[in-house]
């Protein structure tokens, strides 16, 4: 943008009014309409509009019937049919299984515009309309050399990948993004956002199952609540986007404001797994879209699909002079169990003083015989700190014969004691898949 590009036409009566009058006018407006969308904050260029015939394209035909760009420079508006021809032909999909399609847009200058638009418009009007040529090479071929001689290419870019199934049909990929200035006018994300969509109303479902069934202080249990609280606006989110059964989504809005609710989205899982350990950060990137949403996606995908593994409490219940409980289903040796013991305002309890625990059928076995029950490893856990709070006693239940009893009855007991009664036992469950040492990715392309 050169000096003064902005400022309107001084305009006086009886002035000769030239072209060039109206053209510095019209850049001027351009102008200032490029600097409001740059005070929102928000990058404004890319695709706005992509559609194309779904059925040519399963043929290997890629044939646009709609296609609206915002450029790079100064964020001019190329909208197809509307002041903008494809000039060139529909592409064919061939010799590859993966084609990458380019786009390039031309403009005239004022001094060349001879073109005219249809639609019954006055023919002395004269309209300038951009070109726009589709390629499978990032540059132009020598074809359109004649074409570049009267017009400049003014923004240029790849527009989408595409890919040829098992069945020898062609779809879009997504492997690519291009840059997006909405969600919903194209098929760009929206796969995605439906898989994930299923994977979180299955997550909210179970999760509502899931911690009705636990014993957790009343503390804990509003947190809960208010984590889910926060899945089911990302659950609203997501329905104004890609729909609801019977409605048609009617918001379209900047690919960032999706990156926002996944980001805490993603945040809003991990304190309800129990880790408090900080998330790496990462920037939005406007111009690789794919890698912003990949890593993403991945990392929301993996926690949903990991809950049925998900770590469980439940509260060791005083019954038949003992305090008890069972384990789930799925627990194995490899997952780690541990007992917390929630003090809540009295002193800790002494090594001689802690509960001799096995399996509920081995309880008199241990008794009969004095023997001292699955061995208890002092820790310090940050899931068991954020599920019960401070004041408790965190121990992992050491491997060996009394936890193999443990795990193959799926149960858990010991022998109630009156020195236990100011004091509430809980079993905390933790699958190996679910530990914080890391994040298992869903295969997401």
């Amino acid at each position: 943008m050169s000096i003064h590009d902005i400022a309107p036409v001084h305009w006086q009566m009886g002035q000769t009014l030239l072209p060039d009058h109206l053209i510095a006018q019209e850049n001027a407006l351009t102008a200032n309409t490029f600097l409001r969308h740059q005070a929102s904050g928000l990058p404004f260029y890319g695709i706005g509009k992509l559609e194309w015939d779904k059925y040519l394209l399963a043929k290997g035909n890629l044939n646009l019937t709609s296609f609206r760009v915002f450029t790079h420079a100064n964020s001019l508006l190329v909208d197809c049919p509307g002041n903008a021809d494809i000039v060139s032909l529909p592409l064919e999909l061939k010799d590859t299984s993966r084609v990458k399609v380019y786009y390039f847009i031309l403009q005239s200058p004022p001094a060349m515009n001879t073109e005219q638009l249809p639609h019954n418009i006055s023919e002395t009007v004269a309209r300038r309309i951009f070109k726009v040529i589709l390629a499978l090479q990032p540059a132009l071929s020598e074809e359109y050399e004649t074409l570049c001689k009267h017009y400049k290419v003014i923004d240029q870019g790849k527009l989408a990948e595409f890919v040829e199934d098992n069945n020898g049909g062609w779809k879009l990929s997504e492997r690519f993004i291009p840059p997006l200035v909405q969600i919903g006018v194209s098929e760009f994300l929206l796969g995605p956002l439906k898989q994930l969509n299923i994977l979180l109303n299955r997550y909210l479902k179970e999760t509502l199952g899931l911690y009705q069934k636990q014993q957790l202080p009343d503390i804990k249990l509003f947190e809960i609540k208010h984590c889910i609280n926060a899945l089911y606006e990302s659950q609203q989110f997501l329905a104004n986007h890609i729909g609801y059964p019977k409605q048609k989504p009617e918001l379209q809005l900047h690919p960032y404001f999706l990156y926002e609710q996944l980001q805490k989205l993603h945040r809003q899982l991990s304190l309800l797994s129990g880790e408090w350990a900080p998330l790496p950060l990462q920037n939005y990137q406007h111009s690789d879209l794919h890698g912003t949403f990949k890593t993403l996606f991945r990392n929301v995908v993996s926690r949903l699909k990991l809950h049925s593994r998900n770590s469980q409490s439940f509260q060791l219940h005083l019954k038949d002079g003992k305090y008890q409980t069972v384990l789930p289903d799925v627990a194995s040796r490899k997952d780690n169990l541990y007992l917390v013991i929630n003090c809540d305002q009295q002193p800790s309890l002494a090594d001689e003083d802690l509960p001799c625990m096995s399996s509920h059928k081995r309880i008199s076995t241990l008794f009969h015989y004095s023997l001292s029950g699955v061995g208890l490893i002092p820790v310090k856990h940050k899931a068991l700190t954020h599920y019960f709070g401070q004041t408790t006693q965190c121990f992992r239940l050491q491997e060996g014969e009394e936890l193999d009893h443990i795990i193959q009855e799926a149960s858990l007991s010991f022998l109630a004691q009156p020195e236990f009664e100011a004091y509430s036992f809980f079993l905390f469950y933790q699958p190996q898949t679910s530990s914080s040492t890391g994040v298992i990715h869903a295969p997401i392309k």
